[in-house]
């Protein structure tokens, strides 16, 4: 069972913060779970399936992608203080966050070792 799933089943039955709102806060968070990963899902689709959109459509795809990948981060990363300490929840998710940041630098590194105008 995922955590997000796991979390929506606890507020079900455990009533949340109201009693009587149990099955709304559920279908409440399992539609923003579908959605949120709908919103990275398209653009992985549209990556892979190779479609070239104008411009203005790629950046709001790839925005609204972004989106869902952090809603989806930030909402594992509150799960993820129920089993773990709440600084080292937030330690990985910082450390997730600046991950692809790095890889850039080392590829860069990496390249302006080869090719000599990257370097500038």
């Amino acid at each position: 069972m995922s955590p997000a799933w796991a979390a929506s089943v606890y507020v079900l039955f455990a009533g949340g913060h109201h009693s009587h709102g149990g099955i709304k806060r559920l279908t409440r968070d399992t539609l923003w779970l579908i959605g949120s990963v709908g919103l990275g899902l398209q653009w992985i689709l549209l990556r892979a399936s190779g479609v070239h959109l104008a411009p203005s459509w790629e950046a709001l795809a790839s925005g609204l992608g972004i989106f869902g990948a952090a809603f989806l981060l930030s909402w594992a990363a509150e799960l993820a203080q129920i089993d773990v300490s709440r600084s080292l929840a937030l330690a990985a998710l910082a450390l997730i966050a600046v991950m692809p940041e790095y890889a850039v630098d080392l590829y860069l590194a990496w390249m302006a070792a080869k090719e000599p105008h990257y370097i500038a």
